[in-house]
């Protein structure tokens, strides 16, 4: 039997008539609700301000994120990230309170969301972000994958406006983790990014420990900022990102291995960002999860005196 011949099941022919059917929505098809304050008294702009809170991804201060367990014990949050206490959500009730009100809020759900990609989640071949309807899959804001063995730039196709890469420390130590983020950061001098991407963030994160006497970390640094410094990443269109800034900071984490005390890691983050100022595609980021006042700023620099600061 041919694929085109094959009955599609019912619950995902369902499920395509509903989509459609959302898609058909708009002013003309709509009740305009002058009896509403909201729509007949209000500009637009207020309008819309009120409804990104009302939408806007915001963290849920009654929910703690799950204890992470292994090596025999449960360690409390955060592990992974600084300041992420809690899980995160989207209150859509208000997209149901009428048509003309899906019509204007039906994208800031995806528009403000930041799609956290743990080391594991991209061993499943078949993500369920490839699988997003078109006009959702158009308007994503943010990819943030956490890597510890390897990067993948799959998911990295659709259409991100911001895109960011932590590397988290492995057993192998500093050099042998600087060296497969040099690796990997030579691969995208050839890859292309999605015209619609905007940012893309790198941060390498290593444990802090004493240096030996006489040794020092600071030209392993310099050489991963001179690295990236000597290309800009590239969209499907031609048009290049820059290197425009690097960040350096310090954070505590919840031990990992054996022990009480606290890991404390330094951060270094490469920041490749167009001339679009960031008010056009991250206004919706009201979480904003790549800065928090745990994070300890030790440098904050233009990429120009970076290489020969940090």
């Amino acid at each position: 039997m041919s694929k085109a011949s094959k009955k599609r099941h019912p619950r995902a022919t369902a499920a395509r008539a509903i989509r459609r059917s959302l898609g058909e929505i708009s002013p003309e098809t709509s009740h305009p609700q002058t009896q509403s304050p909201l729509f007949s008294a209000l500009p637009s702009e207020i309008r819309n301000m009120i409804f990104e809170f009302a939408i806007c991804e915001i963290e849920d201060k009654s929910r703690s994120l799950s204890k992470y367990r292994g090596y025999g014990k449960v360690y409390p949050v955060p592990y992974y990230r600084p300041g992420h206490f809690y899980e995160t959500t989207i209150e859509t009730a208000l997209l149901r309170a009428c048509r003309l009100i899906y019509y204007e809020t039906q994208a800031i759900p995806m528009k403000s969301a930041t799609h956290h990609i743990c080391p594991d989640a991209l061993r499943v071949v078949d993500h369920p972000l490839f699988h997003l309807p078109k006009r959702q899959a158009e308007i994503l804001y943010h990819l943030h994958h956490i890597v510890i063995q390897s990067w993948d730039l799959r998911l990295v196709s659709l259409a991100w406006k911001k895109i960011t890469w932590t590397f988290r420390p492995t057993l192998f130590g500093f050099e042998q983790d600087l060296h497969r983020l040099l690796d990997g950061v030579s691969a995208l001098r050839e890859f292309t990014f999605p015209i619609s991407c905007q940012e893309v963030n790198i941060e390498f994160e290593h444990q802090l420990v004493p240096v030996p006497q006489g040794e020092q970390e600071g030209p392993s640094k310099q050489k991963l900022v001179a690295a990236c410094s000597e290309f800009s990443l590239t969209r499907s269109d031609g048009t290049g990102i820059p290197l425009d800034h690097v960040l350096e900071y310090e954070w505590s984490s919840a031990q990992r291995h054996i022990g009480d005390d606290p890991i404390k890691f330094n951060v270094i983050r490469l920041r490749w960002r167009s001339e679009v100022p960031p008010r056009k595609y991250a206004h919706l980021d009201h979480l904003d999860c790549l800065s928090c006042s745990s994070m300890k700023i030790i440098s904050s620099l233009p990429v120009a005196r970076a290489a020969t600061l940090l």
